[in-house]
This record gives C-alpha cells, structure tokens and sequence, in this order.
C-alpha cells in the first residue's frame, strides 16, 4: 500500500493575494461611485429639461391667451385687433400673469420659482437657473387673395445652465387669425 503524503498548505493570504483582492476592489468601487454620479445627473438634467419643456409651451400659451383675450374683446369692440398687445417682432420676457407682450428680452433674466404659488415668473421668490425668451414675428397675408390667415410666428428658447454647461431647448408655434 503507497500512501502519499502532501505538504502542509497555507491557511492564510500571501501579501500579493491582499495587494490585488484590495486593487480589484478598489476599482470596482470608483466604478460604482462612478455610475451613482452619472445617474444622479442624469437625474437632474432629466428634471431640469422637462421643466424646460413646461416653460417653454408656457410661453407659448401666453402668446396664444393674449390672442384669445383679444378675440374676446373683439366681440364687445369692432376697433379691437386679434394681435394687439403682440408687438410687431422682437425678443421678449412674460410670464404666466402676463396679458401683454412688453418686456424687452435684453440680456435675459432668471424666472423665479415665486414664493406661495409654485409658478415660475419674474415675481419674488426663489431664483432658478432657467431663462425664457419668447421671439415673435408677425406675417401679413392676404387673407382674401389666397385664403391664408394672418399669422404670428412663436418661438420661445429657454436657456438653463447645468454643470457649467449651457443647455437649451426650442418650442415653436403659429397662431393664426382664423376669425
């Protein structure tokens, strides 16, 4: 009968096994920590272009109220235009309250997350990183020689800065006089 005898084998970790069970540890954690942070951006570049969006079909629908308002006020007064309170074409700021066109865009000021009602507007409240302007431009066509409406064209660009890196998003829209 042969009986073979081993050698006595290690209980324990060799500094190498340590060295590189810690390494590959340790990599697989800044991999983690890195996902967690790009999905928190993600998060939050989500967040902030969905309000994007919110505000700039806002801006459009307070083009389109004025609109209304004034189709509204034609019924009462035959000297009431469909497009007044609309400037002719320029860049301009207006929020939700808003029954006229009449600030001046300029260099653009930050919308308010006012205070008490959850509206983003130029109120007081607190400060947010998203601006609004909302370029209109009108288009006179002959309505009886073609048949076309007149028009006003709406394009409103909210601009928001995210990791110091600007960020926009572009909604447009033409609102006709169909009366």
């Amino acid at each position: 009968m042969i009986f073979f005898q081993n050698k006595k084998t290690s209980r324990g970790f060799t500094l190498l096994e340590v060295l590189v069970a810690t390494f590959i540890i340790t990599i697989s954690m800044i991999g983690i920590v890195g996902l967690f942070q790009q999905t928190v951006f993600n998060t939050v570049f989500s967040a902030s272009k969905l309000t994007a969006a919110y505000l700039a079909q806002e801006g459009i629908e307070i083009v389109r109220n004025i609109r209304d308002e004034n189709w509204l006020r034609m019924r009462g007064d035959l000297n009431a235009q469909w497009d007044e309170n609309i400037p002719d074409s320029g860049d301009w700021e207006a929020d939700y309250s808003s029954h006229s066109l009449v600030s001046d865009y300029g260099t653009g000021t930050n919308l308010n997350l006012v205070t008490g009602s959850g509206f983003y507007g130029y109120d007081p409240g607190i400060p947010t990183h998203f601006k609004r302007k909302i370029t209109v431009s009108k288009s006179d066509i002959s309505v009886p020689a073609d048949g076309q409406p007149d028009m006003i064209k709406v394009i409103v660009q909210v601009e928001w800065t995210e990791k110091n890196q600007a960020h926009y998003l572009t909604a447009q829209e033409n609102l006709y006089n169909w009366r």
